[in-house]
């Protein structure tokens, strides 16, 4: 029986991530130096709060300048931290082929500089019933705190939802709560899980 709903995340699902390429700019094409800066934004508690929506972009940005990691000004600040994203044609392609059979809602942990600028340049939002994201909630996956608030908005049960991620943390904590799981590895394995489920139309 296909699922009443499905749970989607953004990044490494339906959009490839690639902080690194993002990060040449700060560090004037220093491929090793690149991959320090994203290690200490994305370990660092600006980033945790960034995500929970406790700080805005230019807080973001602030704290990374105060701690030393960065040295561009605002504006190229936001250039580079949105300029790491291309879009998963196959699994775009099957969430919209999934949107005709289920109802098909966005979980990510996210800020609000990515989430905006990838729903501008990708026409994911219409095969979206609802969001929920980290930066709205305070919580962050893999807390069962967003999952929750997912199922609450959305308005079922974990027994009826299923959930694409690909963090093994993620997809277990899921799991934990009752919630289908599955770790994404490519749109191939995903489209046998979806059809396995009752979940694809066409």
């Amino acid at each position: 029986m296909a699922h009443r709903l499905l749970l989607w995340d953004l990044g490494n699902v339906l959009v490839r991530v690639d902080p690194v390429r993002a990060a040449l700019a700060a560090t004037g094409g220093d491929a090793a130096a690149a991959r320090r800066l994203v290690a200490a934004i994305v370990d660092g508690p600006a980033h945790d709060a960034f995500e929970r929506g406790r700080l805005d972009p230019e807080g973001f940005h602030r704290a990374l300048v105060a701690a030393g990691l960065i040295h561009l000004d605002y504006p190229a600040f936001a250039r580079m931290w949105t300029d790491m994203f291309e879009l998963d044609a196959g699994a775009a392609a099957l969430l919209a082929r999934a949107a005709r059979r289920c109802r098909c809602w966005l979980l990510s942990n996210t800020d609000p500089l990515h989430h905006p600028w990838i729903m501008e340049r990708w026409p994911l939002e219409r095969h979206l019933s609802g969001a929920t994201l980290s930066y709205r909630v305070g919580s962050r996956k893999p807390e069962a705190a967003i999952f929750r608030a997912a199922l609450e908005a959305a308005g079922v049960g974990p027994e009826e939802a299923g959930f694409v991620d690909d963090r093994e943390e993620h997809v277990a904590a899921a799991r934990a709560l009752g919630i289908d799981a599955v770790r994404y590895t490519g749109p191939e394995a995903l489209e046998r899980w979806l059809a396995e489920r009752g979940d694809l139309e066409g």
